[in-house]
């Protein structure tokens, strides 16, 4: 992969973020015809659109990962992961945060914040080729 002309990265923090925002809103989405019969319900099927937009969120994060801290695409993956913490904070206090996949969601929609805010490490500045001769 060549180097990124970005100021800053990010890259680690929000692909970590992104991968597992996308398994945990996947596997969401598998339980539902386990957790709820029948499955055309609608119950069941908010249940399973709740996966859809955790897994969406997780793909927000991973496209922010190479932009440049403060772009658009860093915002937008703020936004989604705060509406993501918003909903699994509202989720866990009317279970009494009995469930353990609400503080799950809590942990992972915070590292998305936190990672898309950061903007991480600077890249490396290239070195200007040397004028003086030995």
């Amino acid at each position: 992969m060549p180097p990124t002309t970005a100021t800053y990265t990010g890259h680690r923090a929000l692909t970590i973020a992104g991968y597992l925002t996308i398994a945990v809103g996947a596997l969401h989405l598998a339980i539902t015809p386990f957790a709820y019969r029948p499955v055309f319900k609608l119950t069941a099927v908010w249940f399973a659109g709740t996966g859809v937009a955790i897994v969406l969120i997780g793909v927000v994060t991973l496209l922010a990962r190479n932009a440049p801290a403060g772009s658009m695409e860093r915002w937008a993956a703020v936004a989604a992961n705060v509406a993501g913490l918003v909903i699994a904070v509202a989720y866990s206090v009317l279970n009494e945060w009995r469930e353990p996949r609400g503080w799950v969601e809590i942990a992972l929609f915070s590292m998305g914040v936190v990672a898309a805010l950061r903007g991480g490490s600077p890249v490396a500045a290239t070195a200007a080729p040397s004028t003086t001769t030995r």
